[in-house]
């Protein structure tokens, strides 16, 4: 067999260099429909785009697109790293509340960062940065946060032919309301779906 994904020839279950399964290769005396396997890795859609970098299986089998059965993660950018970690809402608001809203903060900052993964604009205001102005303004950065990321996750959702939502004033108003908490588990809601 010939690995669709590296290019690599192969004879077994999985290609021992990519990981990739058998089910998605072609036999060695079959003509490669993907033109040349070295060009077509070099130019990011090999094993780092479509998760295959630790290879097949990982993390029970990775679910899709999450280092497993090599199919490509929507929240993947350019350079073939995710870094969006799907959360358990109810898990996050327990912890919130478990440590007295320390957890809170740690959400934050990780929602802000997986936004700007998931969007795809690395140059985007950090986590840490966000929360620090949070801080220095009163909270009144916040708002602006909120009203930011509802815009980000519009923009992607537009981006993979979702229904348009009204995100970025819902996660206003929630803000301005002490509904912060509502407004994260719907951000990390958004985020696990798009993830």
């Amino acid at each position: 067999m010939i690995c669709h994904n590296c290019g690599s020839e192969f004879d077994g279950k999985f290609c021992p260099n990519c990981g990739s399964p058998a089910e998605n290769n072609y036999p060695s005396n079959t003509p490669n429909p993907y033109g040349q396997p070295q060009q077509y890795n070099q130019q990011g859609y090999g094993q780092q785009q479509y998760g295959q970098q630790q290879g097949y299986g990982q993390q029970q089998y990775g679910g899709y697109g999450q280092q497993g059965y090599g199919y490509p993660n929507p929240g993947m950018n350019g350079s073939g790293m995710s870094g969006v970690q799907i959360r358990s809402i109810v898990t996050c608001i327990i912890l919130c509340f478990v440590t007295c809203g320390i957890y809170g903060i740690i959400w934050f900052i990780n929602l802000t960062d997986d936004t700007n993964r998931i969007s795809q604009e690395p140059s985007a205001t950090s986590g840490g940065t966000a929360f620090v102005l949070t801080l220095i303004t009163c909270g009144i950065y916040g708002l602006y946060w909120a009203y930011k990321q509802g815009e980000r996750l519009e923009r992607v959702r537009a981006s993979r032919g979702l229904a348009p939502g009204s995100l970025p004033i819902l996660y206003l108003v929630l803000n301005l309301f002490g509904l912060s908490i509502v407004a994260y588990a719907l951000m990390q809601n958004e985020i696990n779906t798009l993830a």
